[in-house]
């Protein structure tokens, strides 16, 4: 698994703006702040795929810190959870990423429309031998801004104003195998209906998953209309 240099933590940091003082610990007050700063400063933007020479993205480590930090860019959800997770990783958190399938009510549709293919990624953070935190600073709109314990308990975590997220184990509409997954919800106000955003497993995804996965979501990138046609870079502002 990647690890940064103490010189690319601390310069990723120095981006955050933050120092090795505000992330003396392991803890969720450490990620709930490493997090929101890295939505705040680091944009969910496709600025790449209009503007650079090859029209293509990157998941390595590396070349994501290069990105986010010497060039004081974003990027796609592949690439900013890469590199927040490889941050994560190299201060000392338990983390892995994952795959997630995006609903389509994201698009205006209805919740037994179902899911799109493995096109977004998750964080997941370990805290002892039974929490779980998802993590993400890649989705954009209606996006997670804090952590969110994995638990299907109906509690909900505040995502902005009257916003919240919650989680809940359901079924992926169509599927043969009626074993749930897990759906990240939204609702944008306190009387708001539940709108699903994603749904996962915790099944662990290494870097080369992304690249084939990168390549096939590119794809669908340039035919999709946000994308292709739009030019997209979104911050948080807590």
């Amino acid at each position: 698994m990647s690890l940064y240099t103490p010189e690319q933590v601390s310069s990723y940091l120095h981006r955050l703006g933050l120092d090795h003082h505000d992330v003396c610990d392991v803890s969720l007050a450490t990620l709930t702040l490493l997090m929101r700063r890295h939505l705040s400063v680091v944009p969910w933007e496709n600025l790449d795929i209009h503007y650079s020479q090859s029209h293509r993205l990157s998941v390595n480590p590396g070349d994501v810190h290069h990105n986010v930090v010497e060039r004081k860019r974003g990027g796609y959800c592949m690439q900013n959870n890469t590199g927040f997770c490889t941050l994560l990783r190299s201060l000392g958190f338990k983390v892995y990423t994952g795959g997630a399938r995006v609903s389509l009510m994201v698009q205006g549709k209805q919740r037994e429309d179902g899911f799109t293919g493995l096109t977004h990624s998750v964080i997941f953070v370990l805290f002892g031998v039974d929490l779980i935190y998802v993590v993400d600073v890649g989705f954009g709109r209606n996006g997670l801004t804090q952590p969110i314990l994995l638990a299907d308990d109906g509690s909900s975590v505040c995502a902005c104003c009257d916003e919240a997220h919650m989680l809940a184990l359901a079924p992926i509409p169509g599927a043969v195998v009626s074993t749930p997954s897990w759906v990240l919800r939204h609702r944008k106000g306190i009387d708001a209906p539940w709108t699903d955003v994603y749904a996962f497993n915790t099944t662990e995804f290494f870097e080369q998953d992304y690249k084939v996965y990168l390549n096939i979501v590119l794809c669908m990138i340039l035919s999709f209309h946000v994308f292709a046609l739009g030019h997209v870079a979104l911050y948080f502002h807590p």
